[in-house]
Order: structure tokens, then C-alpha cells, then sequence
């Protein structure tokens, strides 16, 4: 007996209950404009029963799409829990380093290595500012916050490059938005955050973890407002090393802190 998939069915079944609601509102619709006698489709002029009946199917529909998400949801949880010992065993059988694609699985994976972290996190990001996901922040959060408890302080270090001729729609919204978190969670002195002026930014993000693991990240083209690909370099400490010291010799010392950048912003 073929192995019927659940989730496909369930979404087939969801598109075609909206699908049967949509064409049926249409077609009752076009016909009470030409004035048709809808009762010899038994429906009255008051047609409570239709109306409860889409409503219902409506329902029914939104219930089957919030479903399907959450099997792919919890399928999706469960990769990104897998444990870290095979983790290194993926990646070092790749002889350390490792090719992602997707804006979620980059994303996880940055979560993953932050979570590893036990001194420091550095972030260099290119173009918009606040590209990561909100689960992104949360790991960093939980992380400084955890390290805080326990009395071993991670320190996460954030420069941003961008053109401060052309700053992107918003940049300033987003960027507060996101400190607001690590401020509200009670770890904003553990966070630094300063600004690049660069024309053009580069077209790739870093991340290094405790000069240990690194990540670079790119989009998939050029123009794109997000990465989607990053290789990682596990347990690379000699090239975490090199990634690290490039990030405090020839960016942070030429960048200026993001409060300092808002001061001379508002001037203007």
C-alpha cells in the first residue's frame, strides 16, 4: 500500500475547500447581480445556512493551514535540536566546514554556534542592519543572560557597515528595536554595537564564536537585502583567529559606537 503524505493532503484538501468557497461566493454573487431567482438554488433571501456554511468551511480551512504549519514546524524543531556531538561528527567529517543554503538553515545554525559560546560573539553585518530572525535574538539573549547567572559573561560585539550617505529606509527603527530586547532582558551592557561607514558595504556577514568557529554569509545575488548561503568553519580556531583579528584591526578600529553615530544623525 503507497505511503499517502499527510501534510500534502492536508494542504490539497485546504486549497480545495477555499477554492470551492471562493467560486461559490463568485458565482452567487454574479447571479443576484443578474437578478436571478436564487431559491430554486435554495437559497432563501436570507441565507443564514450559506452564510454558516462558508463560515464554516472558512474555519475548517484556516484550522488545516495552521496544522500543516505546525507539522513542519516541529519537523523543523527537531533538526535544529540535533545534538551538537553530531553536529561536529557532520562537519568534521566534511573536514570542518560546511555549505548552507537557505535563510533558515543559516540562521539556525548561527543560533546553534552562538549558543556554544563561552567568552565572546562577534558580528559583522553588512547593508540593512537587523537581518536576523527574532529566534536569532532570542538565542543571543538567552545566551548572555545565562552566562550572566552563572558569573562568565559572554560578551557579543556587533559592527554594522553601511553607506552613512544612503542609510537604508527604517535602519534606525530596527536597529533600536532589536537593542530594546537585549536592554529589556537586562544583558544591554554585555552588547556592544557600533556603525562602519563604507561605500559600498560588502556583500557578506561574519561570525565569529569565542575564536573558535566562524561563519561567513552571503546573498544569493547582488541587490539582495539577505543571506541565504554561509560555509561554516567549525572548531577552525587558526581561521577563527584570522577572522577575529580582521574584524578588530580593520573594522571595529574604524568604526564609531551607535550612540556616537545617532548623536552626529541627529544634527544633521
Amino acid at each position: 500500500m503507497p505511503k499517502v503524505n499527510l501534510s500534502k493532503f492536508l494542504e490539497s484538501l485546504n486549497s480545495a475547500i477555499l477554492v470551492l468557497v471562493g467560486v461559490s461566493g463568485i458565482a452567487l454573487a454574479v447571479l443576484h447581480f443578474l437578478h436571478v431567482d436564487l431559491e430554486r438554488f435554495g437559497v432563501g433571501h436570507e441565507p443564514l445556512g450559506l452564510i454558516l456554511a462558508a463560515l464554516g468551511l472558512l474555519m475548517l480551512a484556516v484550522g488545516l493551514e495552521r496544522l500543516v504549519f505546525s507539522r513542519r514546524y516541529d519537523r523543523f524543531a527537531s533538526l535544529t535540536r540535533k545534538d551538537l556531538s553530531e553536529l561536529r561528527k557532520e562537519v568534521m567529517s566534511r573536514g570542518g566546514c560546511i555549505h548552507l543554503k537557505g535563510r533558515r538553515e543559516v540562521y539556525a545554525m548561527s543560533e546553534r554556534l552562538a549558543r556554544e559560546a563561552n567568552s565572546r560573539i562577534q558580528s559583522f553585518i553588512t547593508g540593512q542592519g537587523v537581518k536576523a530572525s527574532r529566534e536569532w535574538a532570542q538565542a543571543i539573549t538567552k545566551r548572555l543572560r545565562d552566562s550572566k547567572k552563572a558569573g562568565t559573561p559572554v560578551k557579543f560585539d556587533t559592527i554594522i557597515a553601511i553607506d552613512f550617505n544612503k542609510v537604508p529606509p527604517g535602519f534606525r527603527e530596527k536597529v533600536d528595536k532589536r537593542r530594546a530586547v537585549y536592554t529589556g532582558e537586562e544583558v544591554g551592557e554585555l552588547s556592544s554595537l557600533a556603525l562602519l561607514d563604507m561605500s559600498p558595504p560588502l556583500a557578506f556577514d561574519v561570525l565569529v564564536v569565542d575564536r573558535r568557529h566562524a561563519s561567513i554569509a552571503f546573498p544569493a545575488h547582488e541587490g539582495a537585502d539577505d543571506v541565504d548561503h554561509s560555509v561554516i568553519f567549525y572548531d577552525q580556531p587558526d581561521l577563527a583567529n584570522a577572522f577575529s583579528d580582521w574584524i578588530e584591526e580593520r573594522i571595529k578600529s574604524r568604526a564609531i559606537p551607535y550612540d556616537e553615530w545617532v548623536s552626529r544623525h541627529s544634527k544633521l
